[in-house]
């Protein structure tokens, strides 16, 4: 796992939303059970826990008589802050020191977690001729980590989408793994895609960041007559699975299924 140093900043307010989390082992004071997901997104937090993880991205720390945050998930579990794609470990640090207060300490160390299943970058070829393909994936900013070519051949048998979204259904999953495609990295964090096709002496180029995160499983690229339109697939999307069962009640696979909202509490 590589490490970077935090740098402290703003980070977005946590709230209580229909997405839970599931793997519970254990009440704490407050009444919620304790998260063991390797992943756990911010805006799942319960709203009691929202100061302290706020204050402690911001300041470098947060300091209390008790803190919540520890209680409630697991001792390795990650923080992932989904709007900006970071990853956090915690630290607990007890003020043991003659003349301390008491008091112990929160903070986090922002780090690069590694997928154990790199996702797919999966290509779709809705034109009549077979088409050439050069893919390059650089790390934001960075030198480039993937370079790869393809021969795609149409794949006829998805369908055609205006966009990569839910609205749309390209076909069944077992469909969508038989078009060609290559592993993208497994470190989570944010890539430059680029790919240049040529078929029939029209060559097109196309550019997109994509967020490889614990949920993502395809980067979708569809190269149709009037152009590539290209977007990520999360688990359980509608975009390949809207006439499959989802697995829980909002197509997250960690929605929290009883009570039916929140983080799980005590019965």
């Amino acid at each position: 796992m590589n490490r970077r140093a935090f740098l402290s900043a703003a980070t977005t307010g946590c709230a209580t939303t229909t997405a839970g989390c599931l793997g519970g082992d254990g009440v704490d004071n407050h009444g919620y059970e304790r998260c063991t997901s390797s992943f756990i997104p911010l805006y799942e937090f319960p709203t009691e826990v929202s100061t302290e993880i706020e204050t402690a991205l911001r300041d470098g720390e947060y300091t209390a008589d008790e803190l919540t945050y520890p209680e409630i998930v697991a001792e390795d579990s990650i923080l992932w802050d989904t709007e900006q794609n970071r990853y956090y470990e915690h630290h607990v640090h007890a003020d043991d020191s003659f003349l301390g207060r008491g008091e112990t300490m929160l903070t986090f160390e922002e780090v690069t977690p590694t997928r154990g299943q790199p996702p797919e970058l999966t290509v779709s070829n809705q034109t009549d001729d077979a088409v050439d393909v050069s893919v390059t994936i650089a790390e934001d900013g960075g030198e480039a980590v993937i370079t790869d070519e393809l021969t795609v051949e149409p794949t006829d048998w998805l369908n055609e989408v205006e966009s990569v979204s839910s609205g749309e259904y390209v076909g069944r999953k077992g469909e969508m793994l038989r078009a060609p495609g290559l592993e993208c990295p497994n470190e989570l964090q944010d890539y430059e895609v680029v790919l240049e096709t040529n078929s029939s002496n029209v060559s097109t180029s196309h550019e997109a960041i994509v967020s490889v995160t614990p949920r993502m499983e395809h980067f979708f690229v569809q190269i149709g007559s009037d152009g590539i339109v290209s977007g990520e697939i999360w688990e359980n999307s509608g975009f390949f699975q809207s006439q499959d069962e989802l697995d829980s009640k909002d197509g997250q696979n960690w929605a929290c299924a009883t009570p039916l909202g929140g983080w799980p509490e005590e019965n």
